[in-house]
């Protein structure tokens, strides 16, 4: 995970989520909302329950379609997560290299 980050900030908009590991999965990362949000599964298979490629503008449309569907307390805590910047750029360097490692 180069360049290597102490937090990753990523939008995050998920209506299931992984909560059974497959075998031979390892935890690259989580959170209390998204304890596997970050996996891997040998040297060929990465997994990620956040978004890097959305935009906030599209997170920020996303939120407001499902403002009731989510409630007021969470729907404060994600307009307030809109202040943060996403680590979109590094993680996307992370998938780059994960790729250019190829197959093993």
């Amino acid at each position: 995970m180069a360049p290597p980050l102490e937090e990753v900030r990523l939008i995050l908009s998920c209506q299931d989520q992984i909560t059974v590991l497959p075998p031979g999965a390892v935890v690259l990362g989580g959170s209390a909302f998204s304890p596997h949000a970050f996996i891997q599964v040998g040297a060929n298979v990465l997994g990620m329950q956040p978004h890097p490629e959305f935009p906030k503008s599209f997170a920020e449309a996303l939120l407001e379609q499902r403002r009731e569907r989510v409630g007021e307390a969470r729907y404060a805590e994600a307009r307030a997560s809109f202040a943060l910047e996403p680590s979109a750029k590094e993680v996307a360097a992370w998938i780059r290299n994960f790729l250019a490692t190829g197959p093993s």
